[in-house]
């Protein structure tokens, strides 16, 4: 009785769980949708971590670092530049924090298996594992004497060539025997099922608020693979579209294309959105106007 008596008070306390979510420019607005998705489950305590307002990543803006055994120069411009925020909350948090990616939303309450991490003493932070592989864009993290990385100095190995991007990514660093289990449904790419708690839209191409924008992200790979998959569409043979795709293109899964339309509406109907910063976004192409126009919504028609 007293374990359950302790995981009911920790549910009960998790309404002012910190919730980290990251962001750039190009990815703001979703990241306010996300955050609304988490409002509706009574959490209050929410932040979005602002790429440019990060002084020690802006200094890097332009240099290259290390990135799949090359070095490449860090574009602040691309869809997916906030990714090191990830590793940041421990430096400016000391207790219990949730951190997504701004393409994370969520679909049904999170507490009771948030509350079995927090019961869970042996590891100070949990991730979800796809295929073997430990996945970094949602971590349930106890900051509190926090010894498994130093931001600063994470960021300046990577930048000085010591340590690969994909292998911070996927915590390659680290170890797998130093990270918890988070529960799979935490991290449900493009799908919605009946234990889904978090959506991610993790196939950018598809993203529904970016649809028939043009492409702002890069692709890394190989250029063997590059010039294989563009012999193979030259001569008619299956290839990895990906690659060669230029702009965005409408989300597959009806299901996922609807919930995010509905979640984009409520946020801008209890004004987490306000027209002005979509239609800027809309200018500036970090949204679509195809998506926004079908969200059919009257204040934007007034």
């Amino acid at each position: 009785m007293l374990i359950k008596y302790n995981m009911l008070s920790k549910m009960s306390s998790l309404s002012n769980l910190k919730i980290y979510i990251q962001s750039n420019p190009q990815q703001e607005l979703a990241a306010k949708v996300s955050s609304y998705s988490f409002s509706k489950y009574g959490f209050k305590n929410i932040e979005i971590l602002k790429l440019h307002e990060v002084n020690s990543l802006k200094d890097k803006f332009g240099k290259k670092y290390l990135r799949s055994g090359s070095m490449v120069k860090y574009d602040p411009d691309d869809l997916q530049s906030f990714t090191l925020l990830r590793f940041m909350p421990p430096k400016i948090y000391n207790d219990f924090c949730l951190i997504i990616d701004p393409d994370v939303f969520l679909v049904r309450d999170p507490t009771y298996e948030l509350s079995k991490c927090i019961n869970n003493n042996k590891f100070k932070m949990f991730c979800t594992n796809k295929d073997g592989k430990i996945k970094s864009e949602v971590c349930f993290i106890n900051c509190k004497e926090f010894n498994l990385w130093d931001f600063d100095e994470l960021i300046e190995e990577m930048f000085l060539g010591k340590v690969d991007y994909q292998d911070i990514m996927n915590f390659n660093f680290l170890g797998v025997n130093k990270i918890g289990n988070l529960n799979e449904n935490f991290n449900v790419w493009d799908n919605l099922n009946n234990s889904t708690i978090f959506l991610h839209t993790t196939n950018r191409i598809t993203q529904p608020w970016k649809q028939g924008l043009k492409v702002d992200f890069k692709i890394n790979t190989s250029k063997y693979n590059y010039l294989k998959n563009f012999l193979r569409k030259v001569l008619g043979l299956k290839y990895n579209k990906k690659l060669f795709q230029n702009r965005y293109i409408k989300h597959p899964n009806l299901e996922v294309n609807n919930f995010i339309k509905e979640i984009f509406k409520e946020a801008i109907d209890n004004n987490y959105l306000n027209i002005d910063e979509i239609k800027y976004s809309i200018k500036n192409n970090h949204v679509s106007k195809i998506f926004i126009e079908n969200l059919r919504l009257k204040k934007f028609d007034d």
